[in-house]
């Protein structure tokens, strides 16, 4: 499957969900518990990081788009 466009992107598209969810569990684990102590900060930080999610999210889906409307299953 990874030798076909549409198995490809499929692969990038888990790759950044997977980096965005981890991410959502670094916010979760590292930041909120920094919102606590120092939150003028943390906010900044939590800031930063959700906008780097919101990105890999958004290249997520572009690539489900591709992969749909290019590369479909049977294209390759």
């Amino acid at each position: 499957m990874i030798a076909t466009a549409y198995g490809q992107l499929l692969l990038a598209k888990l790759v950044l969900a997977g980096a965005a969810l981890g991410l959502g569990a670094l916010n979760k684990v590292s930041l909120t518990a920094r919102l606590r102590d120092a939150p003028v900060q943390a906010r900044g930080q939590l800031r930063a990081s959700l906008a780097a999610e919101a990105v890999l999210f958004a290249g997520a889906l572009v690539l489900v788009a591709l992969a749909t409307t290019i590369a479909g299953p049977g294209a390759g």
